[in-house]
C-alpha cells in the first residue's frame, strides 16, 4: 500500500488567473538585432491586468499562447521578461538590459517558442511554463518586455497577442 497522493487538475479549487495583452510593433520594417527589444508604438510596457485576483498574490503560470496577425514576416522564437512593477520602457529596437532601478521589479523570463503558421495567423503556443510568480503587493499586473534572442527583419504594423493562463496559489 502507497502513502503517495494525486493531484487531479478536478480537484483544483484556486482562481484561475487569466489576461491578454498585445503590442503593435511600429511602421516600418527596421531589422532586429540580438536582444532587441520589440515594442509598441506608443513606447509603453506591455501590461497583463488580471481582474479575479487579489494585489500581491502568487501564481503559477501556466501556459501563454502568442499570435501574429496574418500578414507577417515569419518570426524566431522570442524571450517574455516579466516585471512585478512597471520597469523603465525601452524604446523598440533598442538593446535589452535590466537597470539598477528595476531590478528589484524582475520576476523571470519565459522562452517562447519559434510562431507556426495555422491558417491566417501564427501562433507560439507555449504549454509548460510553470513559473511561479508573486505580485506587487499594490497592484494585479504582470509588465512585460518582449525581447528577440536573433537577429530579423519583422513586418510593419504587425499585432501581436498574448494570452497568460495560470492559476492562484
Amino acid at each position: 500500500m502507497s502513502n503517495t497522493s494525486v493531484l487531479r487538475p478536478d480537484t483544483v479549487q484556486s482562481p484561475k488567473a487569466y489576461a491578454s495583452s498585445s503590442i503593435t510593433r511600429p511602421a516600418g520594417a527596421t531589422p532586429y538585432s540580438i536582444n532587441d527589444v520589440i515594442q509598441n508604438g506608443s513606447g509603453t510596457n506591455m501590461v497583463f491586468s488580471i481582474s479575479n485576483i487579489a494585489p500581491g498574490s502568487h501564481i503559477m503560470i501556466t501556459s501563454i499562447l502568442m499570435r501574429i496577425d496574418a500578414g507577417s514576416s515569419t518570426c524566431p522564437a522570442l524571450t517574455l521578461h516579466l516585471f512585478k512593477d512597471n520597469p523603465t520602457p525601452i524604446a523598440d529596437n533598442a538593446p535589452f538590459d535590466i537597470i539598477a532601478a528595476d531590478k528589484s521589479k524582475f520576476l523571470t523570463s519565459v522562452s517562447l517558442a519559434a510562431p507556426v503558421l495555422f491558417g491566417s495567423r501564427y501562433y507560439s503556443i507555449n504549454p509548460e511554463v510553470n513559473r511561479h510568480i508573486y505580485l506587487s503587493e499594490l497592484s494585479t499586473s504582470i509588465y512585460c518586455v518582449l525581447v528577440t534572442p536573433t537577429a530579423w527583419t519583422p513586418g510593419s504594423e504587425v499585432v501581436k497577442t498574448f494570452d497568460l493562463l495560470g492559476i492562484c496559489l
